[in-house]
């Protein structure tokens, strides 16, 4: 398998072998925890091949298809959970039968499809830079956490019964126990601290007494109930190595500052003196300090008035702040919290006392405070770190069979640069903490959302371009989904700015996706042939709602003639046709496609009424692609043609 790298081309990993091992004990274990529903549903669904399903075998069949979604969704299956949910979409019709069966069955087989081959996927990438252990017996939690530290690229090395040394660097340790009395397992806790003595240990435990959590709470720095989600359970090990690589970083501001930041970094912290007080608040809003101390003289803004500015400011406010001061009486101590100081402390405090103070306020700060990067909170990110977090973004979703929606932004920007700033943090504000927008220079911008298709990001854009008025600013947006419309981050962009220019010249619509075309180009997505132009009418609209280009053609013999080339006319993507064709028979039809030579060139999708296992069979023989039988799903057989012209 290939994967973006992070300079923004494809690269091929070196796989670890204790890991691959790891995967498939773990997955065998998983597997087999999730293969009794599976299989049980698909007994259900095989049942309506022969006769109707009774209303209990239905409300059985959709408990089974909740829970083996769920479950898939928690692994990060997340296509075949949606195929799943698809499935149990079709038990719900008011008249079940054999289409539905049909159905229903291919859903769940392209669920099972989706799953191995995500494993198969995950098994090659096995490798990783970071590292975990894990400590517990092989229970369903503890299983769900390795398999999703090793989804997310996190490589764990699994003690089932204790700990013993391992060659490799460990940032963090989970400890899951079962046991109530967690008295009990106060040994294992102390033995796997006296190994892992400086990294943070997250521990997973039933509830217990007060006095029993309250008792280990000195060695580890995070207990977590053994209800909690999984997926929230790694949420926390990686805050928590976040905050345990975080290096201290402090400004100081103000008179006697070089002699403060001296001895400050002879206690371990990484201090810088601040000149003005625009270079504090800048230090602060980027991200490069963490703690701000004031002392009594800070030149002509007083140390209130900077204090107000940090407070009022959402991009300043997480920082810590402590104030210097000679005057400690209750009634400025009271104004100096109540402005957001976080600690005033008198100009003779000793400096290991100081130190000490400004440790444990950066840490309480740490684990009240969620885990942000301070590039992405508002604003466009430098294009330089969007790169990296976008390429993070699509190696992530590859292993998890996930799209990404990537949009590429022209338009004029305002000349005023504060301006300009205003735009992007307003925009920046309409997407998630996870999503990435970023500033690639002065006329454009990158959005890449994570686990967002093609479609959605259009409609995401639309809205975004009617919003903030981009069509003043000559504003266009092209829009493209990994991995349909490129395997790295240099192919999307490329394909974008191409749709992008290619609108512009044809003075095609502000907003874009991949799949546009110019309307003289003649390119046809799907060629639908079927006499009934009635039926082929509705199709043709609902899959122009998809954003395909679709030519309805009646008559099988003009079919023939530009399917096999003889009109000079470009060829579709995919053929969506009938068997009971106007001119000539369907399979007649499709043998002298074959014989042509231009079948391989284009995806076939059989739509008939004739559904006979003669008719399936003969068809199939002659090379189509898949078999719709009528009455059909409309969303079955968008989801089929998608499939198809995607693969």
């Amino acid at each position: 398998m290939r994967v973006p790298s992070a300079a923004g081309h494809v690269g091929t990993p070196i796989p670890d072998d204790e890991l691959i091992a790891l995967t498939d004990e773990v997955w065998a274990r998983l597997h087999a925890r999730v293969e009794q529903p599976f299989a049980r549903l698909e007994i259900i669904v095989s049942a309506l091949f022969d006769r109707r399903l009774e209303p209990a075998e239905v409300a059985e069949a959709l408990g089974l298809a909740d829970r083996i979604a769920t479950k898939l969704g928690t692994l990060g299956f997340a296509s075949a959970a949606d195929l799943i949910r698809q499935a149990a979409g079709q038990l719900e019709s008011t008249d079940l039968g054999l289409s539905n069966a049909i159905g229903m069955a291919s859903l769940i087989d392209d669920a099972r499809t989706a799953v191995a081959a995500t494993v198969a996927e995950l098994r090659v990438m096995a490798h990783s830079s970071q590292r975990i252990a894990v400590v517990g017996p092989a229970t369903e939690v503890v299983d769900e956490v390795i398999w999703l530290a090793l989804t997310q690229g996190i490589a764990v090395d699994h003690h089932v019964d204790g700990v013993s040394p391992t060659e490799h660097d460990t940032a963090a340790v989970v400890v899951s126990v079962g046991d109530p009395d967690l008295s009990r397992s106060r040994p294992l806790v102390r033995s796997v601290r006296e190994l892992y003595t400086s990294q943070p240990m997250i521990m997973v435990a039933p509830s217990g007494n007060l006095a029993q959590r309250s008792r280990m709470v000195d060695s580890v720095t995070t207990v977590l109930d053994c209800e909690s989600h999984p997926a929230g359970i790694l949420d926390e090990v990686r805050a928590s190595i976040h905050r345990a690589a975080h290096e201290p970083t402090l400004s100081v501001f103000g008179s006697g500052a070089e002699w403060l930041v001296e001895h400050l970094g002879n206690r371990g912290f990484t201090a810088r003196v601040e000149s003005s007080a625009d270079s504090l608040l800048q230090s602060v809003q980027a991200g490069e300090s963490r703690a701000v101390i004031l002392t009594p003289e800070t030149g002509p803004i007083k140390p209130f008035e900077i204090l107000r500015m940090i407070r009022t400011d959402r991009q300043l406010r997480g920082a810590v702040v402590i104030a210097i001061s000679d005057r400690t009486n209750p009634a400025h101590r009271h104004t100096a919290l109540r402005e957001g100081v976080d600690d005033i402390v008198p100009t003779d405090i000793d400096l290991d006392d100081l130190a000490v103070l400004i440790k444990a306020r950066l840490q309480r700060r740490a684990v009240l405070e969620p885990i942000q990067d301070n590039t992405m909170k508002t604003g466009a990110v430098p294009w330089d770190a969007a790169v990296v977090l976008i390429e993070r973004m699509l190696t992530v979703a590859f292993r998890r069979n996930a799209p990404v929606g990537v949009a590429y932004l022209r338009f004029d920007s305002p000349e005023d640069a504060a301006e300009s700033r205003d735009l992007d943090s307003s925009i920046a504000r309409e997407f998630r903490q996870e999503d990435v927008v970023a500033r690639v220079d002065e006329q454009h911008l990158v959005i890449a959302l994570r686990g967002v298709n093609r479609q959605t990001l259009m409609r995401r854009m639309a809205e975004l371009h009617h919003k903030f008025g981009l069509h003043e600013r000559a504003g266009r947006i092209s829009g493209v989904e990994f991995p349909v419309d490129g395997r790295s981050l240099d192919e999307l962009l490329e394909n974008a700015k191409r749709t992008l220019n290619e609108a512009e010249a044809n003075d095609g619509p502000a907003v874009t996706g991949f799949d546009w075309k110019p309307e003289r180009s003649g390119t046809t997505d799907v060629l639908l042939v079927d006499p009934d132009e009635t039926l082929g009418t509705v199709l043709s609209a609902t899959l122009a709602r998809r954003g395909l280009r679709v030519t309805q053609q009646p008559d099988s013999l003009d079919a023939l003639s530009l399917l096999t080339g003889h009109d000079g006319d470009p060829l579709p993507r995919l053929v969506l046709t009938e068997l009971d064709l106007r001119g000539i028979d369907g399979l007649q039809f499709l043998r002298q496609i074959r014989e042509a030579g231009t079948m391989s060139r284009f995806k076939v999708v059989v739509l008939s009424a004739r559904a006979s296992e003669s008719d399936m069979r003969q068809a199939f023989d002659l090379g189509i692609d898949d078999f719709v039988p009528k009455p059909f799903s409309t969303p079955l057989l968008l989801h089929r043609v998608t499939r198809l012209l995607e693969s």
